[in-house]
């Protein structure tokens, strides 16, 4: 199959406008931005992909462009589609990993990849770019592109890691890591500005998408391999099993990432990827200095200075890095942590704009204390006054995980023993809805 490449196609892609899908957050009025993300009666609310292309059909053969009153809501759409894309992907995030927990390790690579391709629908969606069925709707300051040009016509999977590639050659993708990447509440571009002046934050956003949307690439490029994940008997290719100390030391470090601070910030893995960064662009000496030079006191500077020296990474940003075969031992390991990183940052791109809007985690909370009571995350009535609030519950979680781990170090207890041992535990290991409501409130 020949893979899709944008050439020429990149003029109706290059006007997306990130400003317009946030001018629609801003024009939604009290009470409609506290009861829903759309209106109910959006045309495009229930049948997005078969109406757009009958209303792009009709408007080809009369020879004019869509309305404006059907770009009007196409935009509120694609704009609402963003959050709401990243929230299913936090979803089968969490399928994954409750699939790992269970030793099912071709479920897991399938749920993963699901999480990935709706991750990069949310971060492209938040940008002006709709990923439908056969043509996409690219949203600027003047109406709605049909992408691609003309007759032709590309599915979503065949689309995606195209339009991805292409957009994160652009300086606003490095505007966004700018925005959303903020160690110590300071931008990424200082940061690497003051500890390695030739490595920009456009050429780490892009090796950082390169990496994190591979297996939309390599999924594409081989199709059978895909479906070889999603529609093939996993029994005739069963794999070496991990043993539960490994999937749980896994679980563990991918919680570890996600624990929220305060003002929609992530320490933990903000952190973790400056130093990636970092490392990867030569990990020069520390500048002497270079570090308080940010408005960083010197204890702190030293702290960040020792942090930043410091061999190895986490697993899932060390697995997240490089693409294997399916056969792979840690194949699906490697596609849930790709699909992780790139959800946290596709939702840092939704919850800015909401930000900017003037939504707050209450203006929300029409969704995410619905959400929780309908993925289990609590009883109703019982929602956290603060989202954030509910790390205490996945916390608890991990330390009695730690505490099994510990218990059983000089053995190797099977998956049914860590089970048995964990019951409720990873019922809320598996809760990565916990993350996306995080990630996403304002």
């Amino acid at each position: 199959m020949t893979r899709f490449r944008i050439r020429s196609d990149r003029v109706l892609l290059s006007p997306a406008s990130r400003s317009t899908i946030e001018g629609y957050f801003d024009s939604r009025q009290t009470p409609d931005r506290e009861q829903r993300w759309l209106d109910q009666n959006n045309r495009y609310r229930l049948s997005a992909t078969q109406t757009f292309e009958k209303d792009q059909k009709r408007a080809t053969a009369n020879q004019n462009p869509l309305s404006k009153q059907k770009c009007k809501l196409l935009t509120a759409y694609i704009g609402a589609s963003a959050p709401t894309h990243l929230i299913d992907g936090w979803s089968f995030l969490g399928r994954a990993v409750d699939s790992l927990l269970r030793g099912d390790t071709y479920s897991a690579a399938h749920f993963g990849y699901y999480a990935e391709l709706r991750a990069a629908m949310g971060l492209l969606g938040s940008e002006g770019i709709g990923i439908f069925n056969q043509i996409h709707p690219v949203v600027t300051l003047n109406g709605i592109n049909r992408f691609p040009a003309g007759k032709k016509k590309v599915g979503t999977h065949a689309v995606i890691w195209p339009i991805l590639k292409y957009w994160a050659s652009l300086n606003r993708a490095s505007d966004l890591f700018d925005i959303v990447i903020q160690p110590n509440q300071v931008r990424l571009s200082s940061w690497l500005g003051a500890l390695s002046p030739n490595l920009s934050t456009k050429a780490v956003g892009q090796r950082w998408l390169r990496s994190w949307g591979l297996d939309l690439e390599n999924l594409e490029d081989d199709h059978d391999t895909r479906n070889l994940v999603s529609y093939r008997p996993s029994e005739f290719r069963t794999t070496v099993p991990a043993g539960s100390k490994h999937l749980i030391s896994f679980v563990q470090a991918l919680w570890g990432l996600f624990e929220p601070g305060q003002g929609g910030r992530f320490p933990t893995v903000e952190g973790y990827l400056l130093r990636n960064a970092w490392r990867n662009g030569g990990a020069p000496a520390v500048p002497p200095n270079a570090i308080e030079s940010l408005g960083i006191g010197p204890e702190d500077s030293a702290d960040w200075a020792r942090f930043l020296g410091e061999a190895g990474d986490p697993t899932p940003i060390a697995l997240a890095d490089n693409s294997t075969g399916i056969e792979e031992p840690n194949c699906h390991l490697r596609i849930i942590s790709r699909a992780a990183l790139l959800l946290f940052v596709a939702s840092g791109a939704a919850r800015v704009q909401l930000q900017r809007a003037g939504f707050t985690s209450e203006t929300i909370s029409f969704w995410w204390r619905r959400y929780g009571v309908d993925r289990g995350l609590w009883k109703v009535g019982e929602s956290p006054d603060d989202p954030l609030d509910s790390w205490s519950d996945v916390n608890l979680a991990l330390a009695d995980l730690e505490a099994w781990q510990h218990e059983n170090r000089q053995g190797t207890p099977s998956i049914n023993e860590m089970r048995k041992d964990l019951k409720v535990n990873l019922r809320e290991l598996g809760a990565f809805e916990h993350a996306g409501i995080w990630c996403l409130a304002p």
